[in-house]
C-alpha cells in the first residue's frame, strides 16, 4: 500500500513538473527570444558593412553572421569594419574554434584562441565570448582570424557593440529560451537519477532516463553562449556540448530496451553498443590530439539520428506485430519529437526564431517528461509484479510445509492398515481428520483468491 501511494505521489508531481516547466518553456520560447532590450536607453546593436580578405587574394563583403567554405586548415582571414568613433563603448566578440587578434586602428585591443591558451590535445580553440573596451577614437576595426584545422568552413557569429549593460540584456535576450530549456534538462536528469536510487526494482528505468535529460541539457547548455559567462571554462562547455550531443541517444536505446523488452532487441543493442564505442573512440582520438570532437561531428550527425530511427521503428515493429503494450505507450512521446523536429527543420528555414535547435530542445524536454510519465508506470507494474511474485512464492512455500505434515499421516495411516488391517477401526478417522484439515486449507486459498489476495 505504501509503495502504491508512493508511486501515485510521484506521478502527480511528474504531472505537476511538466505542466510548469512546459507553461515557463513554451513562454519564453515564443517572448524570450524576441526580446531585443528596448527598455534600454541604448540597446545594443549588430554592426554591418564587413568586408574581408583570405590570404591568396579572395575578397568580398558579408553580412554577419557568415560562413567562409572551402578554407585550408590555419588559413588567415582577415575582416575590416568602420565604425563611428565614440559611438560605442564596447564589442561583443565571439570566435568558434579560430584565432583571433583585434585591432581598432592599428593598435592591438584584444586577442584570443593563441597557442597556450588552451589545452594542445584540443587541437583548435573552444569557442570563445568576450566584451571588448573600445578606444572612443576608433573608427576602423581589424579582425585578423586563422581559420580552423579540423574543419574547412569558418563561422563569423554576429559582433554586437554598445555598453556592457545593454551587450549583456541582448546576449541573454537571445539566449533565455534556450538557457532555461537547458537548466529545466538538466534539472529533470539530476531529479530522475536521485528517483532511481528510491527503486530496489524498476531504478534503471529512471537512471537511463536521467542520463538521456542530462545529455540532452548538457549538449542544449553548452551550445548556449549565455554560459559562458556564466561558467567561465570554455573547455568544460566545449566538452559538456559535444559530450551530450555524442551520448544522448544511448541511455534512450538501454531505456527502451528495458521498458519495451522487444522479441527482437539486436537492432536496439547494436545501436547502442555502436555508439558507445563511436564515443569512446571520439574521445580517445581528442585527448591524443589526433581528430578534434568538432570534426567528429560530422559522423555523429550521422549515426545519431540512425539511432533514433532504429529506435522508433523497433518501438512500432514492436506495437503492431507483437502488440506490445510498452510499445503502444511510446506512440504519442515519439510523434512529440518528430513534430518538433520537424518544426525545427522549418525553423532553420523560416527563422520563427534565431535560437536554432529551440525547438528540437523543447520537443526532447516533453519528450522526457512524457517518457518519466511512462517510467512511473513501468515502476510501479514491475514493482508490484515483484510483489505478486514474492507474495506467491511465500504462499506455496507455506502451503506445502503445511501439507506435508497431514498428508505425512494420511500416508502412515493407510500403509499401518495395509499390513495391520485390524488397526482399521482406529487408523481410518485419524486419517480422515487429516484430510478433512487439506480440505480446509484448500478451500481458505481459493476464498483468499476469490477476494483477490494471497495469503497462506
Amino acid at each position: 500500500m505504501k509503495n502504491k501511494l508512493l508511486l501515485s505521489r510521484m506521478r502527480n508531481v511528474i504531472f505537476a513538473i511538466a505542466f510548469v516547466l512546459l507553461a515557463v518553456a513554451l513562454i519564453i520560447g515564443a517572448f524570450g527570444s524576441t526580446w531585443d532590450a528596448r527598455a534600454l536607453v541604448a540597446p545594443a546593436e549588430t554592426l554591418g558593412g564587413f568586408t574581408y580578405e583570405i590570404a591568396g587574394g579572395a575578397h568580398g563583403e558579408a553580412a554577419f553572421p557568415y560562413s567562409l567554405e572551402n578554407l585550408a586548415p590555419n588559413m588567415a582571414v582577415t575582416v575590416y569594419a568602420n565604425i563611428e568613433p565614440g559611438k560605442y563603448e564596447n564589442l561583443l566578440v565571439k570566435t568558434v574554434y579560430t584565432r583571433l587578434r583585434l585591432y581598432a586602428d592599428d593598435a592591438l585591443i584584444y586577442e584570443c584562441g593563441q597557442p597556450g591558451s588552451y589545452p594542445s590535445w584540443l587541437l583548435d580553440p573552444p569557442t570563445l565570448l568576450k566584451i571588448v573596451p573600445l578606444p572612443q577614437a576608433a573608427s576602423e576595426l581589424r579582425f585578423e582570424y586563422i581559420s580552423p584545422s579540423q574543419r574547412t568552413t569558418m563561422s563569423l557569429p554576429d559582433i554586437a557593440a554598445g555598453s556592457d549593460g545593454a551587450l549583456s540584456a541582448w546576449l541573454f535576450a537571445k539566449n533565455v529560451a534556450l538557457l532555461s530549456v537547458s537548466i529545466f534538462l538538466l534539472i529533470l536528469g539530476l531529479a530522475a537519477t536521485i528517483i532511481s536510487l528510491l527503486f530496489q526494482r524498476g531504478g534503471a528505468v529512471f537512471l537511463h532516463l536521467g542520463l538521456f535529460a542530462l545529455a540532452a541539457g548538457c549538449w542544449s547548455f553548452g551550445e548556449c553562449n549565455a554560459t559562458a559567462f556564466l561558467v567561465p571554462y570554455p573547455v568544460l562547455l566545449y566538452l559538456m556540448a559535444f559530450g551530450g550531443l555524442f551520448s544522448l541517444a544511448i541511455p534512450l536505446l538501454r531505456y527502451g530496451l528495458l521498458i519495451i523488452s522487444p522479441k527482437k532487441p539486436r537492432p536496439m543493442r547494436l545501436a547502442a553498443t555502436i555508439l558507445e564505442a563511436a564515443v569512446i573512440v571520439a574521445l580517445a582520438l581528442q585527448l591524443t590530439g589526433t581528430v578534434a570532437l568538432s570534426k567528429s561531428m560530422y559522423v555523429f550527425h550521422i549515426i545519431v539520428p540512425l539511432a533514433l530511427v532504429v529506435f522508433a521503428a523497433t518501438t512500432v515493429y514492436e506495437h503492431f506485430r507483437h502488440k506490445n503494450p510498452m510499445a503502444k505507450r511510446f506512440a504519442l512521446p515519439i510523434l512529440v519529437i518528430a513534430a518538433f523536429a520537424i518544426l525545427e527543420v522549418v525553423n532553420y528555414s523560416l527563422r520563427f526564431t534565431d535560437v536554432l535547435s529551440l525547438f528540437f530542445l523543447l520537443g526532447t524536454l516533453i519528450f522526457t517528461l512524457m517518457l518519466g510519465v511512462i517510467g512511473v508506470r513501468y515502476a510501479a507494474d514491475t514493482r508490484m509484479a515483484y510483489e505478486e511474485a514474492a507474495a506467491k512464492n511465500d504462499f506455496y512455500h507455506k502451503m506445502s510445509h503445511g501439507l506435508r505434515t497431514p498428508m505425512t499421516v494420511v500416508s502412515t495411516c493407510i500403509q499401518t492398515v495395509r499390513r495391520r488391517p485390524t488397526e482399521a477401526a482406529e487408523l481410518l478417522p485419524e486419517a480422515q481428520t487429516e484430510i478433512m484439515k487439506i480440505a480446509k486449507m484448500i478451500d481458505d486459498a481459493l476464498e483468499d483468491g476469490d477476494e483477490g489476495e494471497v495469503r497462506p
